[in-house]
C-alpha cells in the first residue's frame, strides 16, 4: 500500500447508483432471507401477517421486489395485499379511469370473470385478458391499466400475473365491486 498512489480529488458519492446497487441486491437476493427481513418491516408497518401463511408471505414478498430499492420500501408496495382499495386507491389511478372510454366496461367485464372463478393462477391472466379484449375491444395499456387499478387501486406496482393469484378471485370481487361503486 502506499499513499503517494491515492488521488487528491474528493470521494464522489452517487445516490442514484448506490439505490441501483442495493436494488439489484433485493432482485437477486435468496427470497426466504429477503421474507425474513421484510417481516420486521410489515408488522412495524401494521400489517396483519397471520392473514397469509408463510409461503404466500413469500409470495407477495417475491412479487414486490421488483419496484423494492431499499429495504424499507417493502412496506409500501405491499400494501396492496393488506389495505383496502379505498385506501390504496391513488388519484391519478382514478384520473385514468374517467379518461379511458374502456375502464368502466372492462371493470364491469372483469368483477364477472372473478365471480366465475374459485381460485386462479397466473397462467389465467393471459386468458381473462383476452376474454376482456373480445368483450370490449380494448387492447394493451388501455386493456390492462383499468385492471390493475381495479385489483390494486394503483398505477404501478407488481405483475398482475403474480398479484391476482396471490389476492385470489375473491378479495379482487371485492375490490371491484368497490371500484364500480364510485363514478368514473
Amino acid at each position: 500500500f502506499d499513499l503517494s498512489a491515492l488521488g487528491k480529488s474528493a470521494a464522489i458519492f452517487d445516490r442514484a447508483k448506490l439505490d441501483w446497487f442495493n436494488g439489484t441486491y433485493i432482485r437477486n437476493m435468496d427470497i426466504a432471507g429477503l421474507t425474513e427481513l421484510c417481516r420486521p418491516l410489515l408488522l412495524d408497518a401494521g400489517f396483519d401477517l397471520a392473514r397469509y401463511p408463510d409461503r404466500t408471505l413469500a409470495e407477495i414478498v417475491d412479487s414486490i421486489r421488483g419496484n423494492m430499492t431499499l429495504l424499507g420500501d417493502c412496506a409500501r408496495e405491499a400494501a396492496i395485499y393488506f389495505d383496502s382499495i379505498e385506501k390504496l386507491l391513488e388519484d391519478d389511478a382514478i384520473e385514468h379511469l374517467k379518461s379511458n372510454e374502456f375502464a368502466r366496461p372492462i371493470v364491469e367485464a372483469l368483477v364477472g370473470e372473478m365471480s366465475a372463478r374459485d381460485s386462479i393462477a397466473g397462467e389465467d391472466i393471459r386468458e381473462i385478458g383476452k376474454a376482456l379484449q373480445k368483450a370490449t375491444g380494448a387492447k394493451g395499456k388501455a386493456l390492462y391499466m383499468p385492471m390493475r387499478i381495479a385489483v390494486t387501486g394503483k398505477l404501478h406496482g407488481p405483475e398482475l400475473a403474480k398479484a391476482i393469484p396471490i389476492l385470489g378471485p375473491e378479495e379482487c370481487g371485492i375490490r371491484i365491486r368497490s371500484l364500480l361503486a364510485k363514478q368514473f
